[in-house]
């Protein structure tokens, strides 16, 4: 038996984590698209977003975090960059610079709105004098600091814009720093202008381009100047820059660095400028950031520094293989800049001094605990698409992000108990993608099928699909909460086919060891850009590729899209024989029903049943189990998610007294009848994200219990593995 997990052996002296308590969608409130920073006020009571999309910032009534509440908006123009409180007033980044045109050649522009909180109303606008990105109001309130990005376009000149005349048009000055002075009324307030040109170490001396910035109570703000990788620390009071340096490099971190073939394998290192984005104070002495990079470098990590500008903590490849033990690892950015930790935010919890990292391209936010120097890992929270505002409410325990391409906020409860994510994760291993000497995690995601050991309960296998280009089995122990990832087997094959499996079924014991493998057709094979059909594969434990049989052609019908989604096996005892069933995803010739095609190995022979499928958006099947004799249970789910998702819904019937018609009929057949077992849209609700799309696997194991997972396409972020209880209370 697998060791139980750390939470469950430490029971109820567990320490307190986060827990997803709702997701707030911001088309809830009329007008809005996206959410990029956020920003609390109303002692933590209520979140405002920016909405660049839109021009507008969103309200959201949170008195009741797990029931968030739209509460309108205020229409800003242009594109609103970042939002910061100053107790009764918003302070609200607007940048007003249209077209690329501006960025080429100058006409960078931008204000400052100040909005009345109580009225929502703009009591002052105040020209910023160019394009301004990141705003922050100090701890004591006394000053707020607008970083002036005036961004360069770098298709241009190589990137680099300095001050001279282009095409005619003088380009307006390089970036700098306002800072406002916020004594008295919003109509007495003060702008003082901070040159950034010049200083020493910078990559582009004429070009700073500040980032991000942050205050702390000592009134001390520190700048990010992403594209010159390096950092600035001004003393608000005198407006002396008392601090700068460069971010310096990694030098040797592991990483995966390779897409082709697409697997996850950190057997590379980058040795790469650091080129932090967002940046924190911890206390009043030393400076986190989160090192994204832009053209020339990112170092997949971040960095704790000393105010003497030493490098006092690195976090190294640690945060990027805890994407990788989670399934957030996107393979498709490896080439580029990994999972790109944007955003950076610290907090007190309890006695704890948190660190939350955001990493725009894994969708996740990595939780730490600072102690001393060192950093700890305790949570990895999944987050909607592309987590870009990172914001600590620490007084109600409250952690929330701005999920941008998503339009969601993701709103997180500090309390008592485990952890309710993940819900499965990967083991490390000693070989498995790692440097020799070192050991990663056992590298998934897109987890389309779920099968079950015949005799061990709570063993479990699963598959990814072709996001991947070698194809797996991947061993579950789901006796353990979180469920894990165990153990993995490389499917050894016999043709030069690029698989897409979406089905896998463990034989049963009187046809002998092994296992069944569906891969679905497609015009397009994935890595492969030829026509891929549809394949049942016959695997050994070992995942040698025994046979590879082809679907036959079927009157009327083209069998290579919308294919095999599902397999399962039987052993019909009436004639001594093994029987394979699999689902067919949609239909192939525009009926309303789709096939379970039916596959006798002993004979070749392949035949099918027809079944109904229910009306809504692109609705299919994705999964196919035995659960009695002569008894099929299904998955039936539309292509929708989030709060337009409709069909996710679990099916049974029986092929009692049915007879199939063989594959290459043009006859139609008699439906199947099916009952509804469980309408799985509440179930999918619970993890208080957005209703995943893609129910991809369902089992039964050897104990009777019911297993589901979510597949999330390799780049989607979370996969849940939901349990379902015992088949034998579900099915009606």
């Amino acid at each position: 038996m697998l060791a139980r997990s750390e939470l469950e052996r430490l029971g109820p002296t567990a320490p307190p984590t986060f827990k997803r308590v709702a997701t707030f969608e911001v088309t809830s409130n009329p007008g809005s698209k996206i959410a990029e920073i956020v920003a609390a006020a109303d002692g933590g009571q209520t979140l405002l977003y920016t909405d660049a999309e839109a021009g507008l910032i969103g309200f959201v009534d949170i008195s009741d975090p797990a029931a968030p509440t739209a509460a309108g908006t205020l229409l800003t123009g242009g594109s609103p960059t970042s939002v910061s409180i100053a107790g009764s007033r918003a302070l609200v980044a607007v940048d007003d610079t249209v077209t690329e045109d501006d960025l080429t050649f100058g006409s960078h522009a931008g204000r400052l709105l100040v909005v009345d909180l109580p009225t929502r109303t703009v009591v002052r606008t105040m020209d910023m004098g160019g394009q301004p990105d990141s705003v922050k109001v100090g701890p004591t309130g006394k000053f707020a600091v607008v970083a002036i990005e005036n961004q360069r376009d770098e298709a241009v000149a190589g990137g680099i814009m300095p001050h001279i005349p282009a095409n005619g048009a003088e380009r307006d000055e390089p970036g700098f720093v306002n800072i406002v002075s916020l004594a008295g009324a919003p109509a007495a307030w003060t702008v003082r202008k901070i040159n950034l040109k010049g200083l020493p170490g910078m990559k582009f001396d004429v070009d700073p381009e500040p980032e991000f910035v942050d205050v702390n109570p000592s009134e001390l703000a520190v700048i990010t100047l992403q594209e010159n990788n390096h950092i600035v620390v001004i003393e608000l009071r005198s407006g002396i820059i008392i601090r700068h340096w460069s971010a310096g490099s990694v030098n040797g971190q592991v990483a995966d660095t390779t897409e082709v073939p697409s697997d996850i394998v950190f057997n590379s290192s980058i040795s790469v400028a650091r080129e932090p984005d967002a940046v924190a104070w911890v206390q009043n002495s030393r400076v986190l950031t989160a090192d994204e990079g832009d053209y020339e470098g990112g170092s997949r990590s971040f960095t704790l520094f000393d105010l003497n500008t030493r490098v006092a903590a690195a976090s190294g490849p640690g945060l990027e293989l805890q994407n990788v033990r989670h399934g957030h690892y996107t393979e498709s950015r490896s080439a580029n800049k990994g999972i790109e930790p944007e955003g950076i935010a610290v907090g007190k919890f309890g006695t704890l001094d948190l660190v939350f990292v955001g990493s725009e391209r894994a969708n996740s936010v990595g939780v730490y605990r600072l102690l001393g120097n060192a950093f700890q890992f305790l949570q990895l929270l999944p987050t909607g698409v592309r987590p870009e505002g990172l914001l600590p409410i620490a007084n109600r325990d409250l952690f929330v992000t701005a999920n941008e391409v998503e339009g969601t906020l993701s709103i997180f409860r500090y309390g008592p108990g485990p952890a309710t994510y993940p819900t499965i994760v990967s083991v490390d291993s000693a070989t498995e993608g790692a440097v020799p000497g070192t050991s990663s995690p056992i590298a998934w995601g897109a987890l389309s099928a779920l099968a079950a050991d015949r005799t061990v309960p709570g063993r479990l296998f699963t598959v990814h699909d072709s996001v991947f280009a070698n194809s797996r089995i991947y061993s579950v122990d789901a006796t353990t909460t979180p469920a894990r990832i165990v153990d993995v087997t490389d499917i050894d094959g016999i043709s030069s086919e690029n698989w897409d499996i979406e089905g896998i079924a463990t034989r049963p014991t009187q046809a002998g060891t092994g296992f069944w493998l569906a891969s679905e057709g497609s015009a397009n094979a994935g890595h492969i850009p030829a026509r891929r059909l549809n394949h049942l594969l016959q695997v050994a434990p070992d995942g040698t590729v025994v046979s590879e049989i082809s679907l036959p052609a079927i009157a009327g019908a083209t069998p290579v899209s919308m294919g095999f989604e599902g397999v399962t096996a039987v052993w019909n005892a009436a004639q001594a024989r093994e029987e394979v069933f699999v689902a067919i995803q949609r239909s192939w010739d525009a009926t309303s029903w789709t096939r379970i095609a039916r596959y006798i190995p002993s004979t070749g022979a392949w035949d099918f049943a027809a079944y109904p499928l229910d009306a809504g958006s692109s609705v299919g099947l994705s999964e196919i189990v035995a659960v009695g004799p002569d008894q099929y249970a299904v998955i039936e789910r539309d292509n929708l998610g989030g709060p337009t998702a409709a069909v996710k819904r679990i099916y049974r019937f029986s092929l009692a007294g049915y007879d199939l018609v063989p594959i290459t009929s043009s006859a139609d057949p008699a439906l199947v009848t099916k009952v509804l077992v469980n309408d799985l849209l509440d179930e999918l609700r619970s993890p208080r994200g957005r209703v995943i799309e893609k129910v991809e696997g369902l089992t039964v194991d050897a104990a009777g219990q019911t297993f589901l997972i979510t597949d999330n396409d390799g780049d989607d972020g979370e996969s849940q593995f939901f349990r379902l209880g015992p088949w034998s209370t579900m099915a009606p």
